[in-house]
């Protein structure tokens, strides 16, 4: 897998949502356990209220049982998606989705009603490598 998306960037990546003020305001009901699939690694991602309490890598979680919702995809799409300027096709997961880029899966209806805080905190994967690469 790429070092892109590693579980010490998923760290830096929380660590940006959560210091994020508007996604704790957009996201103060936002209450989900997504699947998060980047080639062949999964995260299981868990919001409550605003926050990202933890992302878990595979392996370390029931991966049947415990999430609502996936979204997986080649790390390509997740690495053009997280550029800080992405190409045409890979502005939007939901774009992503329409055009096959990513697959979404599970429950819906869950997805649908916190597409707001969701789409907010995956903008915010532009920022992880910025802000790696940033001097001090």
């Amino acid at each position: 897998m790429s070092k892109q998306f590693d579980l010490a960037w998923m760290d830096r990546y929380r660590g940006i949502v959560n210091a994020d003020g508007p996604f704790r305001n957009v996201g103060k009901f936002c209450n989900v356990r997504f699947l998060l699939g980047i080639g062949d690694q999964d995260f299981l991602v868990v919001v409550e209220q605003g926050r990202v309490v933890s992302i878990t890598e595979s392996g370390a979680f029931d991966f049947d049982a415990n999430w609502q919702f996936a979204l997986r995809g080649p790390v390509d799409s997740w690495a053009k998606f997280a550029q800080k300027v992405p190409p045409p096709t890979y502005t939007d997961v939901v774009f992503m989705t329409v055009n096959s880029r990513i697959k979404l899966e599970g429950k819906l209806l869950v997805f649908w009603q916190n597409i707001r805080a969701l789409l907010w905190m995956f903008e915010l994967m532009r920022k992880v490598d910025a802000k790696a690469s940033a001097p001090a």
